[in-house]
């Protein structure tokens, strides 16, 4: 039988739409367990994110809760099935609250299919960020200086400008900070990353 994990933001409505899943749950007998902050909040026995086996975690909140749970969980690669809690739906989710019963039968059955996300890891002063859905964000410590860079391909020295920041985008994070500069859109099954840099000196 499917195991699932559960972990859901911190505010008053999103630990009530979480306690609305369980109960779905509970409905259709699943086998789940909580994550060990969210057991806090429900008074309920848990287990540490990082010591959740499960075959499938389902994150229960917002875009903000979700990006937060992916950093804090690291290279995990469990499935992740994002439920939009207070009613609604964020970029990241197509699944809601008000809609999860509908899912559950196929879920616990075995007929979904795993959807690949690309992410991003940085080596900064020798140490590497955990993975990253949406973007990286390279800028000055002061605002309002500009910063140089050359960028390098595979070895190979393609470009050298000097902007206000770069910002790299995966296919997901392409719709967020990167639109607001004037990046591209681009397919989640395309396997490419965008580069932007942010008022750049050489249009």
């Amino acid at each position: 039988m499917m195991k699932i994990g559960l972990i859901s933001g911190q505010e008053a409505g999103m630990l009530e739409d979480t306690k609305s899943v369980m109960d779905i749950l509970k409905h259709y007998k699943a086998d789940y367990v909580l994550e060990e902050k969210l057991a806090a909040n429900l008074k309920e026995k848990g287990v540490p994110l990082k010591k959740l086996d499960v075959d499938l975690l389902a994150i229960v909140g917002s875009d903000r809760v979700l990006l937060k749970s992916l950093l804090d969980l690291g290279h995990s690669d469990t499935p992740i099935l994002p439920v939009a809690s207070m009613g609604q739906p964020d970029f990241l989710f197509d699944v809601m609250v008000s809609n999860f019963e509908l899912v559950v039968e196929d879920l616990l059955s075995g007929k979904w299919t795993k959807e690949e996300k690309k992410r991003l890891v940085a080596e900064i002063s020798g140490k590497e960020t955990p993975p990253l859905l949406n973007d990286i964000g390279i800028f000055a410590n002061r605002s309002a200086t500009l910063i140089r860079y050359s960028l390098i391909i595979d070895g190979e020295h393609f470009w050298k400008d000097g902007s206000d920041g770069l910002i790299v985008a995966t296919p997901t994070g392409s719709t967020a900070y990167s639109l607001s500069v004037g990046g591209p859109i681009i397919l989640n099954t395309s396997p490419v990353f965008s580069i932007i840099p942010v008022n750049s000196i050489n249009p």
